[in-house]
């Protein structure tokens, strides 16, 4: 049989030498053609080897490998989308807890722990920018008489009116609002002077002073506070020492007959009081 004019024999003449695969003209098999010219003649040596024997073992390899790499691909897949979604829920369990953590179980404000972070935080900023830092804090005026006369769940009632009369009053992104014992709460007022802190302090006392806790038998008037408020203008030696400053505000407001804003500058701290401050709940 000629075959001088098929495609592959052109092919092996025009390469002289080299491998491919392709179908031979004569049986219509699929072959792997080597070949090379013999030199000094017009000989050409060429060997077809029919692909099957030669691919069906990687064919059959390939038909085992394949499912399992595809299931092994599926599963990677599916631990990978079960795994983002236990991290994200960790993730937010924690950020759960971490509030939990810092937050006041009864009225939701930050606690004890996060006012005395934020406080420190902000005094060392307020050290080195120059800037003011205002401390407000009130204490409820006779609030031990509330639980005695109305008992404890009306007494957290007005807590919780005195924590949101609180809020109202921390309006902006930077301050905030803490309860920071029984009925002790604070506000920290960063880059506030204070004229500002003062202005802030008597409307709430104004507000407080005239508000009232619902109740089924009838509204009761709120407890009136007393406030306490001082400001560093970066000359506290610590942010314990604004705080015993404002502490100390609240005593003198107690002294003078609750219901009041007294301001005591850092200055002023550690002037001695002659007189017993109030047990708490007084």
């Amino acid at each position: 049989m000629d075959v001088s004019e098929s495609s592959n024999f052109q092919r092996i003449r025009a390469e002289s030498t080299g491998t491919f695969a392709a179908i031979a003209s004569i049986d219509k098999v699929a072959r792997l053609y080597s070949f090379t010219a013999v030199p000094g003649s017009d000989l050409i040596v060429n060997v077809g080897l029919s692909t099957q024997p030669i691919l069906s073992p990687w064919r059959s390899r390939a038909l085992i490998i394949g499912p399992v790499a595809v299931l092994l691909c599926g599963a990677l897949v599916v631990f990978a989308v079960k795994l983002g979604k236990e991290l994200r829920r960790r993730a937010l369990a924690e950020a759960e807890l971490a509030q939990l953590a810092t937050t006041d179980g009864l009225t939701g404000l930050a606690n004890r722990r996060r006012f005395d972070e934020v406080l420190e935080r902000e005094w060392r900023r307020s050290v080195r920018t120059g800037t003011p830092l205002s401390l407000m804090v009130l204490d409820a005026d006779h609030f031990k008489r509330v639980n005695d006369r109305y008992g404890h769940a009306i007494g957290d009632e007005m807590l919780k009116a005195l924590a949101a009369a609180v809020n109202r009053c921390a309006r902006r992104p930077g301050d905030l609002p803490a309860r920071i014992g029984g009925e002790e709460f604070s506000v920290i007022l960063p880059d506030t002077a204070e004229e500002g802190a003062l202005f802030l302090a008597e409307k709430l006392r104004s507000e407080l002073a005239s508000s009232s806790i619902p109740l089924a038998t009838g509204a009761i008037p709120a407890c009136t506070v007393s406030i306490g408020v001082s400001t560093s203008h970066a000359e506290a030696e610590s942010a314990i020492a604004l705080c015993e400053a404002a502490d100390r505000a609240v005593y003198i407001a107690k002294r003078a007959g609750r219901d009041r804003v007294e301001y005591v500058p850092i200055s002023r701290q550690s002037i001695p009081l002659s007189f017993t401050p109030d047990l708490p709940g007084e």
